[in-house]
């Protein structure tokens, strides 16, 4: 869960790197996260089909301006978790914790995002190379 994993790290409202959250997610699961730095997108998109999940770093002012907008105001770096890729539409399950419904026209829980809205959201996370993405992966969800 997002706050245990804030608390261990140390609480605040600073946002928290794939490192940071890692070590925390070791520590509280023993669950070791497999990070990759620039990872092209190919192989994210591979990876998510065979049934990884992976929690992406984005920058929140590419997603601000659409109905997925989970937190008006906010610009920043972000962190979400993608589940799945839906075959049908490209779409991929997003769970963003900032969709909490906690006030009228908040989203609420996981939903479809276009291929090229999650695509542009990662693009531009800061220090990311051309065309690749910042993520840490889960052992497979399908098992």
């Amino acid at each position: 869960m997002p706050a245990e994993i804030r608390n261990q790290i140390g609480g605040g409202c600073d946002g928290t790197s794939l490192n940071e959250n890692d070590r925390a997610v070791i520590h509280l699961y023993a669950v070791d996260m497999a990070i990759r730095y620039n990872i092209p997108w190919a192989s994210f998109q591979s990876l998510i089909i065979s049934g990884r999940g992976a929690v992406v770093s984005i920058r929140y002012s590419v997603i601000a301006p659409t109905k997925y907008d989970a937190s008006p105001g906010f610009t920043g770096n972000h962190a979400i978790y993608v589940n799945e890729r839906r075959a049908s539409d490209g779409a991929y399950l997003v769970y963003d914790p900032l969709a909490d419904g906690r006030r009228a026209g908040i989203p609420k829980g996981p939903q479809w995002w276009p291929a090229s809205l999650l695509k542009a959201a990662a693009y531009a996370y800061p220090g990311t190379n051309s065309g690749c993405v910042h993520a840490s992966f889960t052992r497979d969800t399908e098992v």
